[in-house]
């Protein structure tokens, strides 16, 4: 069910929310994903969301022409289109009377404001979307949810795993992406039980550092396992998981460096980041530079993944190291990586590193995913990944995923954004590589790698896809996308 086809967003002017999360009562409904909510009106407007008790929740501020956010919702949920102030400040929620509201139903994926101030160049590109839209559902039996239209097929390589609880090899074979390992014993778990957030290992890891931050030659060296196993956890959406992959001290020390930094975690990216109810963590953020340790893990991740090293930069496609404490009773709710934005840039792949293991609950769940009851523990050493995105270029609607409530004791985790085709949008240097065959990857088939042809559900190859897109020099990606 959709309304009429009326408007649609040309290029937006600046991203807004990344990925909103919204309070929900208790639900067995995994909901509706990749929805998205234009502005086409030639002024901002706020978009609010009316909760189960009817009070209003501020989503975003949508700037004029085509701004957009998108996030997780479910059928039944309303939300209020209201305009600025005459100040051009946002009114108190207080105050706010929605000039127009939209009801999320689970087939409508696009809800728009438009009134006489919308240029009719919008409305008729809106038209021309939605053709693509429908000739996209009915090739491949999903909706399109790509982060923008029109959004290219993805460049980079993702492993094709033909079976749950398949197990693939990876020979760690620089020695540069070898485990840090120190020779001062780290704390016996007995003699520090992990009820509380105690920085019992603080002093241990400070003897194998050197400045602070850099491993000591006396005390640190690498070695570790000269192979790691890939898990598969799921194969829709694709989830692996690799055990033993960062050694204790590596996980210790990660903690440690990112303990002073530590500031409470937020939703949303630029002027609609924010601290939300649904997101009860704080965090911080560790470069790839910081140390030739964090060097190494940023390495290793390079070879699970099957990407290539010299794109594991801030500078080219992935984040700094997100680390994450939460407390008792904290959690992170259902939600996606990636947003549909308007932008090219996309979230490709979401890791997981996993520096402690909580006495009880804090692993990650995946609500949607084909598999009932999906769900990884969180385990000290672990590291977790799974790809935000379909190989055509779609989101992946499938790849909803919630950190599960810490029930007992607290929980360290630290993800890591790994973008595509860049983290500003240009194509990266190296290239399509979506064609190379994964070096971990011995399942896939020629005819998987065969051709840029978007895959259904069902596994089944059409010729649908997205029309070409080769992003504008200057277009560029807002760095403050803060999940």
């Amino acid at each position: 069910v959709r309304g009429p086809r009326t408007t649609r967003m040309l290029r937006p002017l600046i991203a807004l929310i990344g990925c909103a999360h919204l309070t929900l009562p208790c639900s067995a409904d995994d909901g509706v994903g990749g929805i998205s909510f234009r502005n086409l009106a030639n002024h901002p407007m706020m978009l609010y969301w009316s909760t189960h008790t009817g009070e209003l929740k501020r989503q975003a501020q949508l700037c004029a022409n085509g701004c957009s956010t998108g996030f997780q919702t479910y059928a039944g949920h309303r939300f209020g289109w209201a305009p600025l102030l005459s100040s051009g400040k946002e009114p108190e929620v207080t105050e706010v009377v929605p000039i127009k509201w939209d009801v999320i139903t689970d087939h409508q994926k696009v809800y728009w404001f438009t009134d006489e101030t919308s240029d009719p160049a919008i409305q008729q590109a809106l038209d021309e979307e939605m053709a693509f839209r429908d000739s996209y559902y009915a090739a491949n039996q999903i909706h399109w949810s790509g982060t923008a239209y029109p959004r290219p097929p993805v460049t980079l390589p993702m492993i094709a795993p033909t079976h749950i609880g398949q197990k693939i090899v990876v020979q760690i074979a620089e020695p540069e992406a070898l485990q840090y390992l120190c020779d001062v014993p780290a704390p016996a778990p007995e003699d520090h039980p992990d009820e509380v957030d105690d920085p019992y290992m603080q002093a241990y890891v400070q003897q194998c550092l050197a400045g602070g931050r850099h491993p000591s030659a006396g005390n640190t060296h690498q070695a570790g396992p000269s192979n790691l196993t890939l898990e598969v956890i799921s194969l829709q959406p694709r989830v692996f998981s690799v055990d033993d992959f960062l050694s204790t001290f590596e996980a210790d020390y990660i903690v440690s460096q990112a303990r002073p930094k530590l500031h409470a975690s937020t939703v949303g990216e630029g002027r609609n980041a924010q601290i939300d109810n649904t997101r009860t963590s704080k965090s911080a953020w560790i470069t790839r530079g910081h140390s030739e340790i964090m060097e190494a893990i940023y390495r290793r991740v390079a070879l699970v993944t099957s990407l290539p090293e010299e794109l594991l930069h801030e500078s080219e496609n992935v984040e700094s190291l997100n680390v994450l404490h939460y407390k008792l009773g904290a959690e992170y709710t259902p939600h996606y990586d990636w947003s549909i934005n308007g932008k090219v840039a996309s979230r490709f792949l979401t890791g997981l590193l996993y520096l402690n293991t909580p006495i009880k609950g804090g692993g990650t769940a995946f609500p949607k995913a084909k598999a009932p009851n999906t769900y990884l523990p969180a385990q000290k050493g672990r590291y977790a990944f799974f790809y935000d995105l379909l190989e055509d270029g779609n989101g992946d609607v499938l790849s909803l995923h919630t950190g599960t409530k810490v029930e007992e004791g607290h929980k360290w985790v630290a993800p890591l954004w790994i973008w595509e085709p860049s983290f500003s949008g240009k194509p990266h240097p190296l290239g399509d590589l979506s064609r190379r065959r994964c070096p971990v990857d011995e399942s896939a088939t020629d005819e998987q790698l065969e051709g840029r042809q978007s895959i259904s559900r069902t596994g089944e190859a059409s010729g649908t896809q997205t029309p070409g897109y080769a992003p504008a020099a200057s277009e560029t990606v807002d760095p403050a996308y803060i999940m």
